[in-house]
């Protein structure tokens, strides 16, 4: 049995730099041994089954614990804070969530802002070493989180490619417009001509809303890259137990909203309160509570004393729930609730505030205080459940 450490491990390396890995044989009694590997997969070749690896969390190195899961190796994963509070680099109020999901070498600003502090190859071994139990290892059950995450991670990188696909067609398009003041070799006469050709391009709706398939071959192929990812991710979201456990009963919550969820938090077991997990969304209240409770909006910069930790991942899957549930799950539980909430803060009819910009702006603030407090109580249910999920994981 050999033991691998790392920290971050990129899928591909695009700065054509060997990445540093430790390598240690409990038989040899030597020292751990250090060897360079260009990616995750040369790594992933080096293991074998009966082996541990010891890794940092976040970004690509999801995709390394699953891969070497799969293959039988024991995989034990550390998040950023942990692994600095075992360091002594933590700060008295941090929290156990990390707030950076860079490729590169484990960068992290300090919070007094006194540079770059990097977590090491050598720091993962020295904290196996005096604290394995620092490290949280790769089950089945996590696996499930991991496999969701590998799949979101897909979608979205597919999603993204489609769009600046468009962009950029639509900016060479327009460009020739300007310039040649032609489209695709056809006269154009006014930029409503150009709309219309960049819109059949693209792919616009038609007048009963439904969405045409673009003329320009490259976004076609992009569009069905991207929906077969999207289908790939509904259905490992369907046959995952962890999403049924988790998910299975929230009205509001679908497959694409649920793995946002998943992906930004990864691990449940990193947060020791529920309160934990809603700092990380950036969904806490901050100051003294006013007068009727409910708490003043969220704060980027601190909550009560305590510094928040807010992932723009995990805050942007809350607020496509926000907007889902404003939207079309006006009947769900949820719905019903940030109804019943936005009634009680500002009972008034859309007349009275058309009327009245005082009663115009407080229904804005009741509207915004809902819609936190729904997301609280689903982060909160989130979180219940999924430690109940992985209460047995082993």
């Amino acid at each position: 049995m050999v033991h691998y450490y790392a920290s971050m491990v990129p899928i591909m390396n695009m700065k054509q730099k060997r990445v540093k890995v430790l390598r240690w044989d409990p038989d040899n009694k030597r020292k751990p041994r250090a060897i360079g590997v260009e990616d995750a997969f040369e790594l992933i070749t080096l293991l074998k089954r009966g082996d541990d690896l010891w890794l940092r969390m976040g970004s690509t190195n999801a995709a390394v614990a699953l891969g070497a899961f799969r293959r039988g190796i024991m995989v034990h994963q550390i998040s950023y804070p942990r692994a600095m509070a075992h360091l002594g680099l933590a700060t008295s109020n941090a929290v156990e969530v990390e707030d950076d999901d860079e490729d590169d070498e484990e960068g992290f600003n300090g919070a007094n802002g006194s540079g770059k502090i990097k977590i090491m190859p050598e720091h993962i071994y020295t904290i196996a070493k005096d604290a394995p139990d620092a490290f949280y290892p790769v089950y089945a059950k996590q696996a499930e989180a991991l496999s969701i995450i590998a799949a979101e991670k897909r979608f979205e990188d597919s999603m993204k490619l489609r769009i600046r696909g468009s962009n950029i067609t639509r900016a060479r398009l327009q460009e020739e417009a300007v310039i040649y003041g032609t489209v695709k070799g056809h006269p154009i006469e006014n930029k409503e001509e150009v709309a219309g050709f960049i819109d059949a391009e693209l792919g616009a709706k038609d007048e009963k809303g439904k969405k045409l398939a673009p003329a320009d071959p490259r976004i076609q192929m992009l569009m069905a890259a991207e929906d077969q990812a999207g289908r790939h991710l509904d259905a490992v979201m369907k046959d995952s137990p962890l999403v049924e456990a988790v998910f299975g009963s929230i009205d509001g919550v679908g497959s694409r909203i649920g793995a946002r969820f998943i992906r930004a938090i990864e691990r449940i077991e990193r947060f020791p309160k529920s309160h934990d997990l809603l700092n990380y969304a950036g969904m806490v209240p901050r100051g003294p509570q006013p007068v009727g409770g409910g708490g003043k909006l969220m704060s980027r910069r601190a909550s009560r004393g305590q510094m928040l930790a807010r992932r723009s991942q995990l805050n942007m899957a809350c607020r496509l729930f926000q907007d889902q549930i404003f939207g079309f799950g006006r009947k769900t539980p949820f719905g019903q609730e940030l109804t019943a909430q936005i009634e009680r803060e500002c009972p008034c009819t859309p007349e009275q505030r058309k009327e009245s910009k005082e009663l115009r702006i407080k229904h804005m603030v009741a509207v915004k205080r809902a819609r936190i407090n729904i997301t609280r109580s689903l982060l909160k249910t989130i979180y219940r459940r999924w430690r109940d999920y992985m209460r047995d994981a082993s």
